[in-house]
This record gives structure tokens, sequence and C-alpha cells, in this order.
């Protein structure tokens, strides 16, 4: 499973929630269902953003994706009109990206797209504005997915070459090293072979002086003997 910074899009995520819901979270506008289930599905959304984000489980992530989803959907329909809310539906698509598979973040903006639909098509004046409405998001929704995808693809690509590169230095690393005891080898190699010629040839001028000296001892006494 992809990880992001929990941190960062914790933060990212509560900030664009609050300012896209400020109206009816500041009590500005009323909620056309009670105003006490609604903040409870805001505080439900923030929430499982962050329990996505932290979570290494997949049952959890998937529990909590849903989560979000449901929960934006219940902001979205509970909210007297859609405002600037249906951002977090991209919100949503965006995240989708880096905690589950790929034909999972299209499945979620297909639904978001249709619910988007059903919900402009009870609220909007004309039909031609339902369309715009719903192909508008959808278009951003496809746009922020894939964009993301690109992003996960380039850190992917990143941290390969970091891998490749950390590998490339160990390996020149070993090389080196390698070098190195094969030259020693080859010094060491080389001085035993030349000190043991210079030892041969030590014996050897040993043995022939022994043997000088044995004969010209040998010499001596067979002068001396009458």
């Amino acid at each position: 499973m992809r990880r992001i910074d929990p941190d960062a899009w914790g933060l990212i995520t509560l900030a664009i929630g609050i300012a896209v819901s400020g109206p009816v979270l500041m009590g500005l506008v009323d909620p056309v269902i009670p105003r006490v289930w609604w903040m409870l599905a805001f505080a439900l959304m923030i929430g499982a953003a962050f329990v996505a984000m932290y979570e290494h489980s997949h049952m959890l992530t998937y529990t909590a994706l849903a989560a979000m989803v449901g929960s934006s959907w219940v902001l979205i329909a509970g909210a007297p009109a859609l405002g600037f809310l249906p951002i977090l539906l991209i919100l949503v698509a965006a995240v989708s990206v880096y905690l589950a598979p790929f034909r999972v973040a299209l499945i979620i903006v297909g639904l978001n797209t249709a619910f988007l639909g059903i919900v402009s098509s009870q609220r909007a004046v004309a039909t031609s504005e339902t369309v715009i409405v719903t192909v508008l998001y959808f278009a951003i929704q496809l746009a922020t997915v894939l964009s993301s995808l690109a992003l996960l693809r380039e850190q992917r690509l990143r941290r390969e070459l970091t891998e490749a590169h950390v590998e490339l230095r160990a390996a020149s690393a070993l090389l080196s090293e390698s070098a190195r005891t094969a030259e020693r080898l080859r010094i060491s190699r080389n001085l035993h072979d030349s000190m043991g010629h210079q030892l041969t040839v030590l014996n050897l001028e040993l043995e022939a002086t022994d043997t000088e000296k044995v004969n010209a001892h040998a010499n001596t006494l067979t002068v001396r003997t009458p």
C-alpha cells in the first residue's frame, strides 16, 4: 500500500474541510438535516482521513476511506446549497490514490460523480446546469487522480533510482576493496617468491662455503701427514 505524509495530508484535509464547510460550521447557514448530525459527519470525515493516513492495516484503511466517502456525501446532501462543498469529493478522490489501488480510485470518482449528479439535479434550476456541474467536477476529480498517480510514479522512480545509486556505490566500494586485496596478495606473493629465491641462493652459497672449508681442511691434514 502506498503511504503519504500523514501530517501534511491531515492538515490539508482539515484546512480544506473547514474552508468549504465554514458557513455551516460557523452557524451562518442552517443545514437541511439536524446540525448535530451534520457536525458529526464533518468530524467523521476528518477523523477518518487521519485514520486512513496513519493506519497500515488494509481493512482499517479501506474502512476509513469508505467513511470519508460516505461522510462527504452527507455533508453535501445535508447542506442547503452545493456551494464549494463538492471540493470535498475532489479531496477524497485525490487521497484515495494513496490509500487504495488505482481502480478503486476510479470507482470512487464514478460514485462521487453519480451522487453529485443526483444532488445537483434536485437543486439546479435547469438540466444544463446539472450537466455542467457534474461534468466539471468529474473532470477535476479525474485530473486530480491522474496527477496524484503521476506524482506517485515519480516518487517511486526517484526511490528506485536512489536505491540503485546506493547499491552501485556499495558495489564500487566492494570492487575497490577487492582490487586492494588482490594487489596486497600479489605483492605478498612477489615478496614470498623473491625471499624464497634469495634464501635458496644463500643456502647454496652456505653449502658451497662449507664444502670449500671441508676440502681446505682435508688438504691441510694431507699436507701435514708424513
